[in-house]
């Protein structure tokens, strides 16, 4: 199968935009010696055809063992992706990987094709769900899965839950699922109970094509069918200023509540043009057939877009109910972002009220990096990112920050000839629960198919 969808997940053109960081900043400092682990490379089997996966997205999840479950967009055994897991040896504390499934297995990829920027999540039984943003029943707009283990894990069974656009004229139930899902409890770290919602979003299709937020329940039964709905069209509101073209990460808050972003809507002058800069959003259960939208911030309302623009990760709830988030543009610029600039991370209070903890690209040189990607909270409530570009080796950095102090925790080399632990970093971190962090890059990497590195937990 080949790489032909997924065209409107691309990064939103570079604009120009200039700003000055609104707050003062502590420099960040550089952990000394450190050094990332490589732990896998795709595309290290079989390099024409990287049976084991080729360009991992999205975030990782990890299990009660301390098992890693991640995706890839391509590779595989028919070139639509892979769903995989790596296993630490608890002797030699090295790391096996393990595919568990390959997509496209079914006749015309009805059973899903190329999961993009998944956040996988599991129940109590240790099934994992997830999303692919193509393939299904519906002309290949996408499908929401599930895989269930044996009782040793050694093999699993795929089922799939739901497929967007296979009955509904327009596909006004959504197209293209991005960002994975999530449920009421995720934040807390609780496994999904196999009863209440599931959430999630659509890059596309709904009422203006622009995409949706959609809830998919179980049937009465085990072998029913799931029953999906949609709580949310976007560019309902004129001119889109409610939002389009979410990208998924939503979060579901105390009151049962949707935050999100979406990297498209909202204010539509310049540097954003007609598509708008974004907007954060909150969704209410309403009496009425759809949820009911309130816009918490529509990004570069600030003049030179200082409180940022183009969101493009998803969000992170606190335990005092405050949301958290990263823009791909908007605040300092600098030659290395491009003219959109280096992005900011976001905080909206629970009264709606959004202030810039931190604006990248801060210190001389960039050494603190810039165009960020998305945010992890640990146990402390510090923040923990990648960004793209920047730092001391010029090539990213992996990033700690409490209240409004960035600590840089390493830099990423990348040279035309080397690129050991890979470029594009692709979905948040995980930091386990022995403090290692795991994180994944998209391309480069020994085999040029991505990889899975960590940053073991005596070296942050």
């Amino acid at each position: 199968m080949q790489n032909t969808m997924l065209t409107g997940l691309l990064r939103a053109p570079a604009i120009a935009a200039f700003a000055l960081g609104a707050l003062a900043f502590a420099a960040p400092s550089q952990a000394a010696g450190v050094k990332f682990n490589n732990v896998y490379s795709f595309c290290g089997d079989t390099p024409d055809v990287c049976f084991d996966g080729k360009q991992p997205t999205g975030n990782l999840y990890a299990d009660v063992e301390n098992n890693l479950f991640g995706t890839t967009l391509l590779g595989g055994q028919n070139n639509a992706g892979t769903v995989y897991e790596v296993v630490r040896d608890t002797e030699t504390g090295k790391h096996h990987h393990k595919k568990i499934y390959n997509f496209c297995a079914a006749s015309g990829c009805t059973d899903g094709a190329q999961p993009h920027n998944v956040t996988m999540i599991a129940d109590v039984q240790g099934r994992l769900f997830g999303t692919a943003s193509g393939g299904g029943e519906g002309n290949n707009n996408g499908v929401v899965f599930m895989l269930t283990p044996n009782a040793a894990k050694t093999r699993w069974t795929y089922r799939r839950l739901y497929s967007f656009c296979q009955t509904q004229t327009g596909c006004e139930d959504g197209s293209q699922p991005i960002g994975g899902l999530t449920y009421a409890g995720a934040a807390s770290g609780v496994p999904y109970d196999d009863v209440s919602p599931l959430y999630g979003t659509t890059l596309l299709g709904g009422k203006k094509h622009v995409g949706v937020v959609f809830s998919l329940k179980p049937g009465n039964t085990e072998d029913a069918d799931w029953i999906e709905k949609v709580l949310y069209f976007f560019c309902t509101a004129q001119n889109c200023a409610d939002g389009k073209s979410p990208n998924g990460g939503i979060v579901v808050d105390g009151n049962g509540n949707i935050v999100g972003t979406t990297s498209q809507g909202g204010v539509t002058t310049d540097p954003c043009g007609a598509n708008g800069c974004g907007v954060a959003y909150r969704l209410s259960p309403s009496d009425s057939l759809h949820w009911t939208e309130t816009v918490l911030h529509q990004f570069c309302s600030s003049t030179d877009c200082t409180d940022g623009r183009t969101p493009e990760s998803g969000i992170t709830l606190d335990g005092s109910g405050n949301f958290f988030g990263t823009t791909a543009g908007g605040g300092n610029a600098a030659d290395v972002c491009g003219a959109a600039g280096c992005g900011v991370v976001f905080k909206i209070d629970p009264h709606g009220l959004q202030s810039q903890p931190y604006t990248f690209c801060a210190q001389e040189g960039c050494a603190d990096g810039g165009i960020p990607t998305g945010l992890t909270l640990d146990a402390n409530g510090a923040l923990f990112g990648l960004t793209n570009v920047g730092g001391g080796k010029k090539s990213g950095t992996m990033f700690k920050l409490t209240g409004s102090t960035l600590e840089v925790l390493g830099s990423f080399k990348c040279t035309k000839k080397s690129c050991i632990n890979g470029t594009s970093p692709e979905g948040d971190l995980l930091v386990d629960v022995t403090g290692d962090i795991f994180g994944t890059m998209s391309e480069r990497g020994k085999h040029d198919g991505g990889t899975l590195f960590e940053l073991p937990a005596a070296t942050e």
